[in-house]
């Protein structure tokens, strides 16, 4: 991209900005997990000592498997269960009555205590899509009148089993899906982990130096827009019109101010899966339609919004397809297209970053996202010699990657290079290149100040050409 100076203009205000080349950044999971275990590693405990390791991994409760560890204690919301007629025998007195013995229980453990005896490792995405499917078994199950799109298949073949028949209500799956969505978005990250946020925006301020940035994070917390937030400056989000809500003011999705500013933005911070900031609002004047999503300034505010809200969902062949405040659980992409704001949009936009840009930095993603992956295949075809990629493992510890058995990493790092030598790529620390159009950080998030700088070195050099194996200083 030819640099230049041009005006550009949202939230009401107009300001001058040089454009720069462009980078299209994905940051996962993996990101998070790094900063939180590097801001823990400065803690200290109550003698002044720093933490153990054992006591990081006990606090570093932000992975996959302690968010699910945390929703299966989700026991607010219980269901009463029938209990199996007693008889009292002859041996009683005669006429006795014959009492049935109910209980209350908790939906979201039982319903996790199930998938764990079929599953072998079930996490919350798995238990979201369950809860998904029952409640659209449960909405027809013996009601034939009910539309096509409404209809599950499986209703034409199969009955609940009996011990899990008190589930069968489509009011109290709903709940116990607004529950596990309100305690992920209660339980990330957020401004108060002031530490971690410092390890997002000491990197990505070297890397704003010299690129404006199109960023991409499939994560719903908030340390990268605390981080990429400075001097009054907000990143680009399309939710910059303003609405009066019962509570507090909230931002309404833009449409077309999305699509002129995504890529001229000097930065652009996108939540593809979603941000713990979304939510609904009740608008009396009908301007954002009941359904659509609207941003808070606030987390508590968004949960409520959540928690209280009212919504038809959108259903085709008995699957829901309509995207809450956050995309988790299963058929990710089409609940992306079938909720185009802001969903629809983001995605749009990760595929024109990544089709136009020839520069591309991943951190912190495994590679379980199809819909993400499909465009990162993409890039080595649409941009081949010129091509500029670098990779930043996630977790902040070093990882041992091997190309003759193909892992998830490593068809991403393939996908993105497709030039990968079938052998062992040595445990160097630090940055490698692989192929000079291709850069890997073993040592992962966070990246250090010299490691920034020398990926955006790689970055701004163009062409590929022979292999390379030498470490990068």
């Amino acid at each position: 991209m030819i640099e230049g100076t041009y005006f550009i203009s949202w939230c009401g205000t107009v300001k001058q900005h040089r454009r720069k080349r462009r980078l299209t950044v994905i940051v996962g999971a993996g990101a998070t997990t790094g900063a939180v275990i590097a801001h823990l590693r400065c803690q200290k405990d109550q003698s002044g000592n720093l933490l153990s390791e054992d006591v990081i991994k006990r606090q570093d409760t932000y992975s996959t498997r302690d968010l699910t560890e945390k929703v299966k204690r989700l026991n607010g919301l219980q269901a009463r269960q029938a209990g199996t007629p007693y008889d009292p025998g002859p041996r009683n007195r005669p006429n006795a009555m014959i009492s049935q013995v109910d209980s209350d229980i908790p939906v979201i453990p039982w319903l996790m205590r199930a998938l764990e005896a079929h599953y072998r490792s079930p996490n919350f995405e798995h238990l979201l899509a369950a809860i998904e499917d029952l409640e659209m078994f449960a909405g027809n199950s013996h009601n034939l009148l009910v539309p096509d799109e409404h209809c599950s298949p499986l209703n034409a073949f199969f009955d609940p089993l009996p011990r899990h028949a008190f589930l069968m209500d489509q009011s109290l799956l709903r709940a116990a899906r607004g529950q596990i969505v309100a305690a992920l978005m209660e339980y990330v990250p957020d401004e108060r982990h002031v530490s971690a946020i410092q390890y997002y925006r000491g990197p990505f301020d070297i890397l704003r130096k010299s690129f404006d940035l199109d960023v991409f994070t499939l994560n719903y917390d908030l340390l990268l827009d605390a981080a990429l937030t400075s001097d009054g400056d907000t990143p680009f989000d399309g939710f910059t019109g303003e609405i009066r809500g019962r509570r507090s003011m909230v931002h309404a999705f833009d449409r077309a101010g999305f699509m002129t500013t995504a890529q001229r933005a000097p930065c652009t911070l996108i939540h593809i899966h979603g941000c713990s900031l979304f939510g609904y609002i009740a608008d009396p004047k009908n301007t954002v339609p009941y359904d659509e999503i609207v941003k808070y300034r606030a987390v508590p505010q968004a949960i409520t919004s959540i928690t209280e809200s009212l919504r038809a969902e959108h259903t085709q062949h008995g699957r829901i397809l309509s995207a809450g405040p956050i995309i988790s659980g299963v058929n990710k992409a089409a609940k992306i297209t079938a909720t185009v704001v802001p969903y629809g949009y983001y995605y749009q936009a990760l595929a024109d970053a990544i089709s136009t840009n020839p520069r591309l930095l991943i951190i912190g993603y495994g590679g379980s996202d199809p819909h993400v992956n499909s465009w990162i295949a993409q890039f080595p075809l649409i941009h081949r010699s010129s091509r500029r990629a670098v990779v930043v493992l996630g977790g902040g510890a070093s990882t041992r990657l091997t190309f003759t058995r193909q892992t998830t990493i490593d068809r991403l790092v393939d996908a993105v290079d497709n030039a990968i030598p079938s052998k062992t790529v040595p445990t160097t620390s630090g940055l490698q290149r692989i192929t000079d159009a291709t850069l890997l950080s073993h040592d992962g998030f966070p990246i250090s100040a010299k490691s920034a700088r020398a990926i955006v070195a790689f970055l701004k050099a163009g062409g590929a050409g022979r292999l390379e194996t030498e470490t990068v200083q």
